[in-house]
């Protein structure tokens, strides 16, 4: 690797009117706070105009609120999709008997979500401020706030409105809420499915769980060790009634690895990373002299020993993100009625499977006219086919948010809720599938898969009208925080100590920072020590390292990867061109052959990211960078030596017995008794 890489893919200096890009400094319109590293003036601002794109692009549905009475009870339950009017006969259900089906109220984001009045503003913080909690039976009888987690998959920097140059118009509704929100400028993940839901889940960063670069398989027999207490299991102890939609790929081998035993009460799961969008399947599967078609979708609940669970059967033939929308709206609904006046707080997981590129387009039914028409606007624009499909996706997407926000308002619970929206990783610029989407990280470097810029900074943020104030409202949170922060985070938000002498936990509390109220907690993320390859230990010398302290971010033993031009207008391949090293050569393939070591190089990079957000300029060997080289790499072995777990017999190969129980049930991927991981390291 050289000693000084510049790109020559920057940028545009065209500003926007209205918000930024989480790369540079905030606009003179938005307010920022935390403690970031020094801005870098020389940055492009990336984002498209997203009042505009709202105006033209948010279909606005005009109602009268719906009030929490025995009416609008009877009009939910009758408007809503229930399991049992959603049998095998309407399966292929379409966007318009969907919609009737699912309860809309007034305004794209709720009436909280444009409240200005100061006085009501101090109202909802001051009720927020009341510290007075009774419990009977282990619920609180006194509110918290419900708490909900929407994570996307596969969602680029540069796919979400608030900051896409090319599709800004494909989120109006989330663009909207993060106007009266709080964005995360400088929010990031990990580089893949499961490594990023790990930290999610367990508040750990991946070195200390064994999940450096994992990624579940069909036949993977491990998880996250049963006696780490999931965030989940830690909200339900402080008396929250919790629920999960959608993608857990977290490990299903074994039943006690299952969602509904790590806290959940129910959960409406996919396990692996991904499926097909209509007839859900993921792979295929040679059973006794014979080939099946192999499921993943599962329905499942708590009970007083290891949960129930049926294979979704049900639901076969429904886009996904309509079958994960319609279960969240249920759950809503069912937690409101059992619990009327927000007397037990809920946690809803909604965790969704788009934009990760898997077969069945959305149907053109699926989006409303308004949204046809975008998708038009962009093709004639030049957006070529793999774009427009992660485009509509994310139009599908919006609008299932929109509805969860709306049924929130609905029940009287927007203004007792605090949402937060973020993507998993970073998006996909290289095609892999025939039915690809393309994501972007624009102008970022690399991808999903690296630890690159454009695999790990993700677009996030929080909406919480009844819990912030008019001047925290559309502002910025400058920052650094990462996934281990959520699990603290909500925490601190629902008011439930940690127990630090049970739960050694990576994630700091944001709450009050990202509210402007206290400095930035947190200075250093360890995304990766991985030194652990086809279950032979290369030793830490050997070890691919990601790691950022401060302004200062340590790759090494990581695959040169490149700048990929703006979205949807270049396609790139998946079939190993030096184009698309990001696509493979994930971390996870060193050692496999000679040839994949000479494609990707696996070398060593020192950035400046405060500087050089796009990493444009390689520092590891320029001289007057040695001292704080050798400081970033002390602290990595101190932190080696101090957290250090990675297994060497974690296998991923087909089981007999576990095809069995898939045949069993349906040809679904169901848990089939694998030998529990090891205990909690």
């Amino acid at each position: 690797t050289s000693s000084s890489t510049t790109s020559t893919s920057t940028s545009s200096s065209t500003t926007s009117t209205s918000t930024s890009s989480s790369t540079t400094s905030s606009s003179s319109s938005s307010k920022s706070h935390g403690t970031p590293p020094s801005s870098d003036p020389d940055a492009a601002a990336t984002a498209g105009d997203d009042d505009q794109a709202s105006d033209a692009d948010v279909e606005t549905v005009k109602a009268t609120k719906s009030k929490k009475s025995s009416s609008s009870d009877t009009d939910a339950t009758s408007t809503k999709r229930t399991k049992e009017t959603h049998d095998k006969a309407n399966t292929h259900q379409t966007k318009q008997t969907h919609d009737a089906k699912t309860l809309h109220t007034p305004s794209s984001c709720g009436k909280g979500c444009s409240k200005t009045s100061d006085d009501d503003d101090d109202a909802a913080v001051e009720e927020n401020d009341d510290d007075g909690v009774s419990v009977t039976d282990g619920m609180v009888k006194k509110s918290k706030p419900h708490l909900f987690l929407i994570t996307l998959d596969d969602v680029g920097h540069n796919d979400i409105g608030w900051i896409s140059r090319d599709m800004p118009g494909a989120s109006p509704v989330l663009s909207e809420m993060a106007s009266q929100g709080i964005i995360f400028d400088n929010y990031y993940g990990q580089t893949t499915c499961t490594p990023a839901r790990s930290t999610i889940m367990s508040g750990k960063f991946t070195h200390r769980t064994g999940f450096q670069d994992q990624e579940m398989t069909v036949y993977s027999d491990f998880s996250l060790a049963v006696n780490m207490t999931l965030l989940p299991a830690a909200l339900k102890a402080g008396g929250y009634k919790a629920y999960g939609v959608g993608k857990w790929n977290l490990g299903h081998c074994n039943i006690a690895y299952m969602p509904w035993n790590r806290g959940f009460d129910k959960f409406f799961t996919q396990t692996m990373s991904g499926i097909h969008y209509y007839n859900h399947t993921h792979d295929t599967m040679h059973y006794d002299g014979a080939t099946y078609d192999l499921y993943d979708l599962l329905e499942g609940e708590a009970d007083d020993g290891m949960g129930t669970f049926k294979p979704a059967l049900d639901y076969q033939g429904v886009y996904s993100t309509n079958a994960y929308q319609d279960n969240a709206l249920t759950y809503i609904q069912a937690h409101n009625k059992e619990y009327p006046d927000n007397v037990v707080p809920m946690f809803l997981w909604l965790a969704f499977h788009g934009v990760h590129s898997d077969g069945g387009d959305p149907k053109w039914e699926e989006m409303s006219e308004t949204h046809q028409k975008y998708v038009h606007t962009l093709k004639h624009q030049g957006s070529d086919a793999d774009r427009l499909r992660t485009a509509m996706a994310m139009l599908v997407i919006d609008n299932s948010v929109d509805k969860v926000v709306q049924n929130l308002e609905a029940y009287g619970m927007l203004s007792s809720s605090v949402i937060v929206v973020h993507s998993d990783n970073g998006g996909v610029p290289c095609g892999d599938t025939e039915n690809n989407m393309q994501g972007s990280n624009y102008p970022l470097r690399g991808g999903k898969f690296n630890y690159f810029e454009g695999g790990l900074k993700v677009p996030a943020m929080v909406f919480a009208p009844g819990y912030l104030t008019t001047d925290q409202k559309g502002t910025r949170y400058a920052g650094l925080m990462h996934h281990v922060d959520l699990y603290t985070t909500f925490m601190a938000i629902a008011e439930i100590e940690v127990n630090h002498d049970e739960m050694v936990l990576d994630g700091f509390d944001h709450w009050d920072a990202i509210r402007g109220l206290a400095p930035s907690p947190r200075s250093e993320i360890v995304f990766n020590i991985n030194q652990v390859f086809n279950n032979v230990d290369y030793g830490f010398e050997n070890a691919s390292i990601a790691y950022r302290y401060g302004d200062i971010k340590l790759l090494m033993f990581h695959a040169n990867d490149t700048w990929y031009d703006e979205a949807g207008f270049i396609t790139y391949s998946s079939t190993g061109s030096d184009q698309c090293v990001e696509r493979s050569c994930s971390t996870s393939e060193r050692y496999v052959s000679a040839w994949k070591d000479n494609l990707c190089g696996w070398g060593h990079f020192l950035f400046n990211i405060t500087a050089d957000p796009t990493e444009s300029v390689n520092l590891y060997y320029e001289p007057k960078y040695q001292r704080e080289l050798n400081r970033l790499k002390e602290k990595v072995k101190n932190h080696h030596r101090n957290g250090y777990w990675q297994s060497k017999n974690w296998q991923y190969s087909a089981s007999h017995a576990a095809m069995t129980e898939f045949y069993n049930h349906d040809n679904y991927v169901v848990p089939w008794n694998c030998p529990l991981a090891a205990a909690e390291h």
